[in-house]
């Protein structure tokens, strides 16, 4: 099975997506997030992650490696999956705007 993701919200400053895991083995993923200031690609700033379902706490997921391409999770357990068609966790990104950066 393999973990998901779906955008939310595609906004210039702040991008929200929703995470599903289809099994409990399923433990990482990479969200390419598509952040740009004056043309250069950027990592965000602010990441937070929120959990949705109670299972996301029993998979304990964490923030990996962010950088000008992809924001990395990963779960520390692997119980708790299995939800295929809930979403157990937002991935909530932004960046400063341009005026106040």
């Amino acid at each position: 099975m393999t973990v998901t993701h779906v955008a939310v919200d595609t906004g210039n400053y702040t991008k929200t997506w929703d995470v599903t895991s289809s099994a409990d083995g399923d433990l990482t993923d990479a969200i390419v997030h598509g952040f740009v200031n004056h043309y250069t690609p950027v990592a965000p700033k602010v990441v937070c992650l929120t959990p949705l379902e109670p299972n996301a706490y029993i998979k304990r997921w964490t923030l990996g490696v962010v950088d000008t391409t992809n924001i990395n999770i990963n779960a520390i357990s692997a119980t708790g999956g299995g939800l295929a068609s809930t979403p157990q966790l937002r991935v909530i990104a932004m960046i400063p705007h341009s005026l106040i950066e």
